[in-house]
């Protein structure tokens, strides 16, 4: 019998209209105030679909973490630092990326900004001449980009043999034989209008998905398809 409070409940309209229709809700006869950006378990959702605020709030969030390790953990070990950049930064850098993977060099870039500037961390390296790729091949970091991917391809995966409680809402290809460009398991890719369609998680993973090689998407191990997608 618990009831909301209306002081803790907002209204988020989601349109890509110039002038969307809003209208006032009220509960217990108070008007709910509208917002434009609302977060859900964990995951800043604007009004249009974009991420660039979630983004924005993610490496914010991430750098808080690292700027604590930067000046409290001051010994040299690398394995130490850099386990602790994978344990406390890194997890915030990819909460939730399967949904909110960004498509623009811009976003990208915001994201692995931070992770740059723990291999400095990391290596100790931070004369500006120092070339921060050399660090990350050192260290033998992918890049978030590469992880968002791979995350991406293990959660279709999973949908696709049905280890997640979620539908599969692609239709198959009806081929019976691989083709040079697709498996025989791709899927019917959903036309898009727009970008943040375009590159949500079906189409945009449907389309990596597809033209994976025949026994990878045919691998019946769950772990065995990571290890073979992360490499």
């Amino acid at each position: 019998m618990m009831q909301f409070h209306p002081g803790k409940c907002e209204i988020i309209s989601i349109s890509k209209k110039s002038h969307p229709i809003v209208y006032n809700y009220t509960l217990h006869s108070q008007t709910l105030r509208h917002v434009d950006v609302v977060k859900y378990l964990g995951v800043n959702i604007s009004k249009d679909l974009r991420w660039e605020h979630h983004i924005d709030y993610v490496a914010a969030k991430a750098m808080k973490p690292l700027n604590f390790l930067r000046r409290n953990l001051k010994i040299g070990n690398t394995t130490v630092k850099s386990n602790a950049y994978k344990s406390i930064v890194r997890p915030i850098l990819e909460y939730g990326q399967t949904v909110w993977d960004p498509y623009t060099a811009t976003m990208t870039s915001r994201l692995e900004m931070v992770q740059r500037r723990a291999a400095r961390f990391v290596t100790g390296q931070h004369a500006k001449t120092a070339s921060v790729t050399d660090m990350l091949k050192k260290l033998e970091w992918e890049t978030l980009e590469t992880r968002r991917r791979n995350a991406r391809l293990v959660m279709f995966y999973k949908i696709h043999y049905s280890h997640v409680s979620i539908k599969m809402p692609l239709k198959p290809k009806k081929r019976k034989t691989p083709s040079r460009h697709e498996n025989t398991l791709a899927y019917e890719i959903p036309p898009s209008k727009i970008g943040i369609h375009k590159f949500s998680f079906f189409p945009r993973t449907s389309r990596e998905w597809n033209t994976m090689k025949e026994e990878t998407v045919n691998i019946q191990s769950l772990e065995s398809f990571k290890v073979t997608v992360s490499h």
